[in-house]
């Protein structure tokens, strides 16, 4: 049996090459699942949105704007929602930050719903555009203190 020790520089993703980072770009996306799982946050926010106020959820939405695209609550009762944007600061659907989004929109919009809601989509498509960016990748990779390796790919 032989032991063979090896060094291995790790590089921070702004330390990489123009190539090397490419490489992570496209390692960190396909595997990363970042707009999939926001996509699903968003969507669970929008289904006990629905559900609080007594509505009918009815949507089709991708990361990416595409034609067709809507986000509809029906039935729903207005002063049930009201009540809600009360407590927007507290998070009060899920625990996650979307509330607060979706619950400003509805107060920003008079409690029209439909006008919120487009903007909730516009929202969903920003911040998709944003997870594609160097920035947001460098950001990430420092909160996660994520490194790599001389040609891009992820070191873990």
């Amino acid at each position: 049996m032989k032991t063979i020790k090896e060094t291995i520089n790790i590089y921070e993703f702004k330390e990489l090459s123009e190539n090397a980072k490419d490489e992570a770009r496209n390692d960190f996306h396909i595997d990363g699942c970042l707009g999939d799982f926001m996509l699903e946050e968003r969507l669970y926010t929008l289904k006990k949105l629905a559900e609080e106020i007594g509505g009918k959820l009815d949507y089709s939405i991708s990361l990416t704007p595409d034609r067709g695209e809507y986000i509809q609550i029906k039935d729903y009762d207005k002063n049930v929602l009201r009540e809600l944007c009360k407590k927007k600061d507290d998070c009060p659907l899920t625990g996650c930050c979307y509330d607060i989004d979706v619950l400003e929109l509805a107060i920003k919009h008079c409690y029209k719903l439909d006008d919120a809601l487009h903007y909730y989509l516009n929202q969903i498509h920003e911040e998709y555009e944003y997870y594609l960016t160097d920035e947001y990748l460098t950001e990430n990779c420092e909160a996660n203190e994520y490194c790599f390796t001389e040609n891009g790919k992820f070191y873990s």
